[in-house]
């Protein structure tokens, strides 16, 4: 099934809370499924529970209702957590307004502001209620470069104690928790008359520094075996599409309907999306975007009239505006158009398409034959 470093596995036996990181996704799906049926087969003392972190108006609607079902059926509590502040639109409005549109204020995949503060700091938040927190997690090697250089086990700097951040290794850190934990238990024993009482769970642990470990249980998954685990395969999602498709170019919400009916993963892969996250991610590719564009035509508007009135485009290489502007208002399409930096950008786009032209052009030209001398050895 899946790796578990000894490390996680003492602590569990200590106790351990392990929380479960889900989106909606595939692969949140797939690892909440394996690690809940393997912890209840361990019969661990710590909580186990599941997290969601509610973007609010960008997350897909179905969202918040498949996690519900789905936690119920595992039987496993569903926490949710969400900025405080206000939801991803909110945030991406205030970003905006900070940088008083001198430069963009979207996210990107090098600044995924929309991760750290609406995602991971309102779910850190929540697991500081712990003493010592798994946070399982659900990413894969195969899905990037960088994820696949990731260990499947490290210490969450953010929230663990000051002297467990200075630990070179989890391992390091989980040594050094026990030794305090030791010293404590040993302290409280003479005490008191619990001399039964565990080293580790010992009553005095409770309000020490706190350890909290980042756990990426299905990291050398591959896809086939994350559908495996959520009760499909790739061959009935892409007949499923093919339904679901013929339904929206005919206009046949029953067709719609049976291409969802029964399908155990979220409904946004069949209406054409390849990842989820929001319903509209900086990250996402075409066919992503125009499922979420489609599925949500309200906040594929508000984040138009974002680009429109800043000027700067979601993707650096593509405009929401452009995917369906027949969702567009007529004000909307006019004001667009008279934007100094979408005419700049449209410019661009064109001398960027005459460049790859005349490359490809220069390819297909057969070069100047070259006469070459004889060499003459004397």
């Amino acid at each position: 099934m899946f790796s578990i470093p000894l490390v996680l596995l003492e602590a569990f036996e200590a106790g351990a809370d392990c929380a479960i990181s889900v989106s909606g996704g595939k692969d949140s799906q797939a690892l909440l499924t394996a690690v809940v049926a393997w912890w209840r087969a361990q019969r661990y003392s710590g909580r186990l529970f599941a997290i969601f972190a509610d973007l609010g108006r960008a997350e897909w609607q179905q969202t918040r209702p498949f996690l519900a079902h789905l936690c119920q059926s595992l039987q496993v509590e569903l926490i949710v957590v969400h900025r405080a502040a206000g939801d991803l639109l909110d945030k991406f409005e205030e970003r905006r307004a900070t940088l008083e549109d001198s430069a963009p204020f979207w996210p990107s995949s090098a600044a995924r502001y929309c991760t750290s503060d609406l995602k991971r700091s309102p779910i850190d938040q929540y697991l500081r209620s712990s003493q010592l927190v798994v946070s399982a997690e659900g990413i894969r090697a195969k899905e990037s470069r960088a994820r696949a250089q990731k260990p499947s086990v490290s210490l969450r700097q953010g929230i663990s104690g000051k002297q467990y951040r200075e630990s070179a290794s989890p391992e390091d850190a989980w040594l050094l928790y026990r030794q305090e934990r030791q010293e404590e238990y040993d302290a409280y024993h003479q005490l008191t008359l619990f001399a039964d009482l565990d080293p580790v769970s010992a009553q005095p642990s409770q309000h020490g520094p706190r350890l909290a470990f980042t756990w990426y249980p299905i990291l050398g998954w591959s896809r086939e075996q994350v559908w495996q685990a959520c009760g499909t395969t790739q061959e009935e999602l892409d007949e499923r599409r093919i339904l679901y498709q013929e339904g929206v170019t005919n206009q046949n919400a029953s067709m719609r309907e049976q291409a969802l009916a029964g399908w155990p993963a979220h409904p946004a892969y069949v209406m054409g999306a390849n990842r989820l996250s929001c319903s509209l991610c900086i990250l996402g590719d075409v066919p992503t975007l125009l499922a979420g564009a489609r599925a949500q035509p309200e906040y594929y508007r508000s984040l138009c009239w974002l680009e429109i009135q800043s000027g700067y485009s979601f993707q650096p290489q593509r405009w929401l505006c452009d995917l369906l502007p027949e969702l567009l208002t007529e004000e909307m399409r006019m004001l667009l158009e008279q934007h100094p930096r979408r005419q700049q950008w449209l410019v661009l786009l064109a001398e960027r398409a005459q460049r790859k032209l005349q490359r490809m052009q220069a390819k297909k030209t057969p070069g100047k034959s070259r006469h070459v001398l004889p060499v003459i050895h004397v």
